[in-house]
């Protein structure tokens, strides 16, 4: 974003950077508890963003905060200013109205689904989608549903307004043109690939790219494709119009200039990376940022259409940090005479000079000194990457073994699309499986990849992807699709399609006891209470039971007890007590509390400090002396400890830096601007090295360095491996940036309902 002369970039080193817009100079930064993903607004000399630690920021144009208001989800959406209000969805599944000014929550609003990208504006209305495949329309003031249409697919992109007409593309592959004032269908647009991307729109065309790397020009009208132009490269970010030309940034970091009219590729320009967001244009300047952690301007004014301009001003967001041979050449040069990083030196060096045989000698050596360090990992994707441009098949084991160091989601979807691009759809499938809960649109290559969509399906069932679940079956006829389809109609809260789907299951194979227990939780949603119970009657397991007796417990509470009592599993008896306890039946409670603490379950422990506290109360010194006697069994717990009333109090552990070579590498690489070589050093040397003094040494630098997660990650792991560990550990599993949770935390609620805590 660009205001003024200063340009606005967010970055994954946790920062919201402020550039001059003429030098390319930083002016300040603020840092985050993790990677900025949506772009800023400015106004009113207020800068809001948002960031993957769940949080929406309000800074001044100086930057620093005024204020912060916390989401339970990541903010990859851009936030949209409209009044003395700021409006911006989380992928905790709400959208957000505060005020501007204060941060204070106005209204919010709850979908079905993730919200992953901004809104669009009306004179009374909120436009956004979200990946439960909806497009939703609230008031402005109010944040009442107005409309919502359902695309059939998620949404993962911003809608666009434009001439009173809504326009949102959905990753089922279909573009939506909707009425903005009442939502109603105009005219759809299906391209052959899933389409990610916001549109820009003009009064005649909508200009969108595809994940297949096509560029569309569509009639406002109808639809009708004006043009196609492929590029082969996926497109996720937003075109920008200029003066006749169409700008497009790719996820394989080329910036497109094409001609509007006619969709014929003028020139394209190399920026490296991915980029996400689409090219800004101010002052006859043009901006691309990307993930090679740089921001580019172009002077459109010296533009030659046939020719990609010169760059203007370029603005590194990690200092000195370039990509390809000309950078490892330049920090092979800067690292001269560092004997602690003499492996880097070589690293550096062999990268400048591939294909060259001895430099990829040189990669393997540096490899063989260090397994486990990130110049092995270094060398592993430089390997990786030039033979899997030279398609040789040994290009997947280099992937491999770089994964098996730092398996990030970047690499391994890199790994997948090399996959798919040789004809192994079965390993691609495999990848994309791997990282969808953490790459929310990989489902889009599982469906691309998967070499049978029933077992595609029941993937995605599994990770709650329903909408694609339905998109992957859309095409399937057979029997074995129905329990899919249904589960899937389940997820997304069509209870009426789910009936329909488990009766048809049912005819075809009355002994599915799984179709009868799907098709009674489906009816009890919709109100049938009898029904349902009629087919839980005929399944004789748990769940079973379980599900009548939450069905009696309103009506009649002592069918619900018998059957929660007479269950075999855990879950019924913690359910009895909740229920005897919402009607004060704190007594009848014990010797169900006394079962659950004496089983092998999850509520063993809270159970046994629910019988202390409970006997406590009640005067019943027998309970109070059996839940504080079970209580010690599980030796020292915070629970344990709360009975007592002690407290658990380590003194600080001091932070130590055991070893010093390893020490001098991470000053040396800071030294010559490779901050984040110099911490990936810390985060392996924690991860692989085994002597308790270095892992808490390590950990505590990461620490130290505002890396919470990753240091309570690597502390979480050393103390679950290990019998004994020092109380330093433990300090780390619970850090300070979050002293009041702990593994206790998610019983609160159910403790304070009683009115006992």
């Amino acid at each position: 974003m660009i205001n003024g002369d200063i340009v606005y970039i967010g970055a994954d080193d946790n920062r919201m950077h402020a550039v001059d817009a003429k030098t390319g100079e930083a002016i300040w930064s603020y840092e985050t508890a993790d990677n900025v993903t949506s772009a800023a607004v400015i106004a009113d000399d207020q800068v809001y963003f948002g960031s993957w630690d769940g949080a929406i920021y309000a800074l001044d144009t100086t930057g620093e905060l005024g204020w912060k208001y916390r989401t339970d989800g990541w903010v990859s959406a851009t936030p949209v200013l409209h009044g003395e209000n700021l409006y911006v969805g989380s992928q905790d599944g709400v959208f957000y109205a505060l005020a501007a000014k204060s941060g204070e929550l106005v209204w919010r609003y709850r979908t079905r689904g993730r919200i992953e990208a901004g809104a669009a504006v009306t004179d009374k209305l909120i436009v956004f989608a979200s990946t439960d495949g909806y497009v939703h329309a609230l008031d402005l003031e109010s944040g009442q549903r107005q409309w919502d249409f359902y695309t059939g697919g998620a949404v993962i992109a911003a809608p666009v307004v434009g001439g009173n007409r809504v326009y949102a593309a959905s990753l089922n592959r279909t573009l939506h043109t909707l009425d903005a004032t009442q939502g109603d269908l105009l005219w759809t647009f299906t391209a052959e690939t899933a389409m990610g991307a916001t549109p820009a729109v003009t009064n005649a065309a909508v200009f969108i790219g595809t994940d297949d790397g096509t560029i569309l020009a569509l009639s406002t009208e109808n639809g009708r494709p004006v043009w196609q132009q492929a590029t082969g490269e996926m497109i996720r970010s937003t075109p920008t119009i200029w003066n006749g030309l169409l700008f497009v940034g790719t996820n394989s970091g080329n910036l497109y200039a094409l001609d509007s009219q006619s969709g014929t590729i003028l020139w394209n320009y190399r920026l490296g990376g991915t980029i996400a967001q689409g090219p800004t244009i101010d002052d006859d300047r043009l901006y691309v940022g990307s993930t090679a952690r740089s921001v580019q301007a172009f002077d459109l004014g010296a533009l030659h259409l046939l020719q990609p301009p010169s760059v203007a001003v370029s603005a590194p967001i990690d200092a000195q940090t370039l990509n390809g041979q000309e950078s490892a050449a330049l920090y092979a040069e800067r690292s001269q005479g560092m004997a602690s990083i003499r492996e880097y030196q070589r690293l550096w060096s062999a990268k400048a000079a591939m294909p060259d045989i001895d430099a990829v000698r040189d990669l393997h050596d540096v490899i063989d000194y260090r397994p486990q360090s990130p110049a092995a990992y270094q060398a592993y994707v430089i390997l990786a990457r030039t033979y899997a441009e030279q398609e040789a098949p040994n290009a997947t084991d280099n992937y491999r073994a770089a994964l098996a160091l730092d398996d990030n989601v970047t690499l391994r979807l890199e790994l997948a699309h090399y996959l798919e691009t040789q004809g192994d759809r079965a390993g691609a499938y495999a990848e994309y499986h791997a990282i969808l809960n953490r790459q929310p649109d990989a489902f889009a290559g599982m469906r691309r990849a998967g070499p049978d969509p029933l077992q595609t399906a029941a993937d995605l069932n599994k990770a709650l992807y329903y909408t694609d679940v339905l998109e992957t079956l859309r095409t399937v006829d057979t029997p074995a699709a129905l329990p899919l389809r249904a589960q899937a109609y389940m997820g997304l809260g069509r209870y009426a399609e789910a009936v329909t789907a488990y009766r048809t299951q049912i005819r075809s194979n009355p002994a599915d006891e799984t179709a009868r227990m799907g098709l009674g939780l489906a009816l009890a949603w919709l109100g049938d209470g009898e029904a349902a119970l009629d087919l839980y009657s005929t399944v004789d397991t748990p769940e079973s039971q379980q599900r009548q007796a939450q069905l009696f417990a309103a009506e009649e509470p002592e069918r619900a007890l018998a059957l929660y009592g007479a269950a075999s599993n855990p879950s019924s008896w913690w359910a009895a007590t909740a229920l005897l306890e919402s009607q004060a039946r704190f007594t009848e409670t014990l010797p169900l509390y006394a079962r659950l603490a004496e089983s092998d379950s999850q509520f063993a422990d809270d159970a046994a400090y629910r019988l202390f506290v409970l006997g406590q109360r009640l005067g019943d010194v027998e309970a109070q002396a059996k839940g504080e006697s079970l209580l010690k069994r599980f030796g020292l717990n915070w629970l344990a400890l709360r009975s007592t009333g002690a407290e658990l109090a380590f003194e600080s552990t001091p932070a130590i830096f055991p070893d010093n070579v390893l020490k001098d590498k991470v000053e040396a690489l800071e030294a010559i601007g490779r901050d984040d070589l110099a911490h990936l050093e810390l985060v392996f040397a924690a991860r692989f090295r085994r002597t308790p003094e270095t892992v808490l040494g390590m950990t505590q630098a990461l620490a130290q360095q505002g890396d919470t997660r990753e240091a309570q990650s690597i502390a979480e792991r050393f103390v679950n491996q290990q019998a004994f560990v020092p109380p330093a550990f433990w300090e780390l599993s619970y850090p300070r940036p979050y002293p009041d949770m702990g593994p206790w935390s998610s019983f609160w609620p159910r403790i304070g309902e009683t009115g006992w805590e």
